[in-house]
């Protein structure tokens, strides 16, 4: 069993998500709209009148979602104590007075069998200790007939493979010292989220739809499709939009809109709690033509802290836009971005 090392979350998550004001909030909620629409998903009619969970809350978007779609009653649970204060206080700030938070882990949900006809979980599982008991919890407090909401990060792809790469180059500095430097170097509140969040979670696992869609079968999800569209950047759209781009996004975003159709059945194929989840290599094409460069990268960011830290914000801002460009991913561009992120390194460090 993987050490439980998810106290850490409240500075990963905790005090970035705590930067967000209203204006950023309501950027930060955008895609989730945008994602029902494409997917011919009408919110109102998802969670109108339905008693809500969200598992997992960070700053409070998902609870937002839904109690701005009609939610009747909403609880929203968190490791991190920050996380809750930032979700009480943003419910508050959009009106919202009928919910309950508390601080726990969504290994152990302190409620009974059943209890609520949607539960919603956005990109958590994978960041956990224990991420098949997690996902089992849900699947228990959820009604027969009830739907949930899941998303985890798909396995392969070449942001993946730069992510990896980021957390080995920085896992000696410290992960308040990395948020202090982005501030520093003025990025937006969204991108300083993104960066510790990728790179600082104790936890980050990809799955292969094969992996994580048998389990949601053994517990009790019999409609286990993929929501194959979203907003522009993610991996799911880019995969269904422009069939060129498959070798560089991997497997794309796991998104589910689920219903539970039963109770769970026998365990036979539980999700992994290994360091980077389903046992999926990186596609050739990537190692080949990306392990050089970036091995190059950040042999030019030096020891020293701040270097490494720009270089890596760095490459990785510029995969981010270039996956929110229209039209295929623009692989060559993305070559060129870390070419001249060494350079800079280079010049910077011979100053």
């Amino acid at each position: 069993m993987t050490q439980n090392r998810e106290q850490e979350h409240d500075t990963v998550y905790g005090k970035s998500f705590a930067l967000y004001g209203r204006k950023e909030i309501e950027e930060f909620i955008a895609p989730l709209a945008e994602r029902y629409s494409v997917n011919g998903i009408d919110p109102k009619a998802t969670f109108s009148g339905k008693r809500c969970l969200d598992a997992g809350c960070g700053n409070g978007r998902g609870a937002i979602f839904m109690m701005n779609n009609g939610a009747s009653s909403l609880d929203t649970i968190d490791v991190s104590a920050t996380n809750i204060s930032s979700t009480e206080r943003n419910l508050e700030l959009f009106g919202y007075k009928d919910f309950n938070c508390q601080q726990g882990s969504i290994e152990a949900l302190p409620y009974d069998d059943e209890t609520f006809d949607f539960v919603w979980c956005n990109g958590v599982i994978m960041h956990t200790a224990n991420p098949d008991s997690c996902l089992s919890e849900l699947s228990r407090v959820l009604k027969v007939g009830g739907q949930a909401w899941v998303y985890v990060y798909g396995a392969n792809g070449l942001y993946w493979y730069g992510i990896r790469r980021f957390r080995e180059a920085l896992a000696d500095i410290d992960g308040n010292a990395c948020l202090a430097a982005l501030q520093l170097m003025r990025y937006p509140v969204r991108h300083v989220a993104e960066f510790i969040d990728d790179w600082k979670t104790p936890y980050l696992r990809t799955y292969s739809a094969e992996d994580f869609g048998n389990r949601l079968r053994e517990l009790g999800f019999a409609d286990a499709a993929l929501l194959k569209r979203g907003v522009i950047y993610d991996t799911s759209e880019r995969r269904t939009m422009f069939a060129d781009s498959k070798t560089w996004v991997g497997e794309g975003d796991l998104r589910y809109l689920l219903t539970k159709t039963a109770k769970a059945g026998p365990l036979k194929a539980p999700i992994s709690d290994s360091e980077y989840g389903s046992n999926v290599p990186f596609d050739k094409a990537i190692v080949e033509r990306f392990k050089p460069l970036f091995d190059q990268a950040m042999n030019a960011a030096g020891t020293d802290p701040i270097p490494r830290i720009a270089l890596c914000a760095y490459i990785q801002k510029a995969l981010r836009d270039l996956l929110s460009a229209e039209g295929d991913f623009d692989i060559d561009k993305v070559e060129s971005e870390i070419k001249a992120a060494t350079t800079f390194s280079s010049q910077a460090l011979q100053s």
